[in-house]
């Protein structure tokens, strides 16, 4: 076979590929309702309910009140991570205002929510592909990256079906990983406090590209308690709210939780084995 019909063939079987991801990505997006959904955008709307209210500081007394169909009792943690996706479904709320409905669990309202995560995704896809074009020129190398990572199955369960919001802060460090690549710092240091102000788990693989950086100790701490700035204001100013320190997560807990699931006994005590790699 010659090396143009090996090329023709490639790029027909990239195109089915496309088409299949495209297709299953569609019937997914407006087959599956999971609960996640429900509750994110209910609580996205009760932001701009609030917020032209005067009343942002109530957020979680009026997630309470269940108003829009959530199906869990209140969010848990704070709602940085939502204001994205806030952003994304201002004209749902205008709808939903202008209308009078209040509950947004209707097909139509969680269609283009979820098509908020869809977005993420296929920015995500391509930060990976501009990443591996840093490595490589080749057509084939860099279309492959978006299939791979448009039909993950885990993505898709993540944000077609069950319609959650990990992939935001998975895109905020996919394109800090490309800036860090990049040697260009100071945006791989905003897209990193993106990420962990969305998750603050992420200040673990952000720690580690940032150790291979900087050596200097003071800087280091400096640099990492820099990123916990949003965290913390946020934590401040709910600070006297019973409900969110009710709901809120235990950033303590959940890193003894990751480091803690693996360990072996040694004669200073248990020593967990993800620790020691790190």
């Amino acid at each position: 076979m010659s090396k143009k019909m090996q090329t023709i063939k490639n790029n027909m079987i990239y195109v089915v590929l496309l088409i299949v991801t495209f297709l299953t990505t569609f019937c997914m997006l407006i087959t599956f309702d999971y609960w996640d959904l429900d509750s994110m955008t209910a609580w996205s709307l009760n932001v701009w309910d609030l917020l032209f209210q005067g009343r942002l500081g109530e957020f979680y007394q009026y997630a309470e009140l269940n108003l829009r169909g959530a199906f869990h009792e209140n969010c848990a943690g704070n709602y940085l991570w939502l204001l994205p996706w806030c952003i994304w479904n201002f004209p749902l709320w205008i709808v939903h205002t202008v209308t009078g409905v209040m509950d947004v669990t209707d097909f139509w309202s969680l269609c283009w929510s979820k098509l908020y995560l869809v977005n993420l995704s296929v920015a995500t896809a391509w930060m990976c592909a501009k990443i591996t074009r840093l490595f490589t020129e080749e057509p084939e190398r860099i279309f492959s990256v978006y299939i791979l990572i448009l039909a993950a199955p885990e993505l898709l369960m993540s944000t077609c079906y069950a319609g959650q919001d990990e992939i935001l802060y998975v895109f905020c460090f996919v394109t800090a990983l490309y800036f860090y690549l990049k040697g260009e710092m100071k945006y791989f240091y905003f897209w990193s406090l993106c990420a962990i102000s969305f998750c603050t788990i992420m200040i673990v693989p952000f720690l580690l590209l940032l150790l291979l950086k900087e050596k200097r100790i003071i800087r280091l701490g400096i640099l990492t308690a820099g990123t916990l700035i949003p965290t913390v204001l946020f934590d401040f100013l709910y600070r006297n709210d019973k409900i969110y320190l009710s709901v809120k997560t235990d950033f303590t807990d959940m890193i003894l939780e990751m480091f803690g699931v693996a360990s072996i006994n040694t004669v200073l005590g248990p020593v967990s084995i993800l620790g020691g790699f790190l």
